[in-house]
């Protein structure tokens, strides 16, 4: 689990290209997909994503459809406004996003702020902890911004290696098979 590091405030019209790597802000996640990839220069300290992953706001209005499964292999640069949960397959990914779609109204009660309403990645770690997933904890510091401060960095491990369910038992046989496959 991550956020996007792009600050959109640094990003004037003259800047924006028409080539270059495809970036993802907040206002192109709708109908559950990207809509019109903005373009930004490839820097160092520009941190690219590929599916699978579910991308959300970080920031705004909380709405379901900008909930969205990207399963492209093709890298694109998110901004600041959006996180990201990486999954290490396809099947994974899918069961992620569905359940997230079906606890919408835990998710959307994530969101919170006297201006903008907006979650944190302690907030959606926890959530997920309650949904029976076990994100790992690993460091990440984005310097690229003072607005950017060092944020935890969640790796969600794979379907192998934990429940998806609280009443669902991680070493039954059926499991065991199914992870062999």
């Amino acid at each position: 689990m991550s956020r996007g590091n792009v600050d959109m405030s640094t990003l004037s019209e003259r800047k924006r290209m028409k080539s270059g790597l495809p970036l993802v802000h907040t206002t192109e996640l709708r109908n559950h997909g990207i809509f019109k990839f903005r373009k930004v220069a490839a820097l160092p300290r520009l941190r690219l994503f590929q599916g699978p992953t579910i991308l959300l706001p970080r920031v705004g209005t909380p709405r379901k459809d900008k909930i969205v499964l990207y399963q492209s292999g093709r890298r694109i640069a998110l901004s600041s406004c959006v996180l990201t949960l990486t999954c290490n397959d396809r099947h994974f990914g899918k069961q992620l996003y569905v359940t997230l779609l079906k606890n919408w109204e835990s998710v959307e009660s994530l969101y919170s702020g006297t201006g903008a309403r907006y979650v944190t990645l302690d907030r959606l770690r926890s959530l997920l902890l309650k949904l029976g997933y076990c994100p790992r904890l690993a460091p990440c510091v984005i310097k690229q911004s003072s607005k950017i401060q060092e944020h935890e960095n969640l790796v969600i491990p794979a379907l192998a290696s934990f429940h998806l369910f609280e009443n669902e038992d991680p070493n039954s046989n059926q499991n065991r098979s199914a992870n062999k496959k």
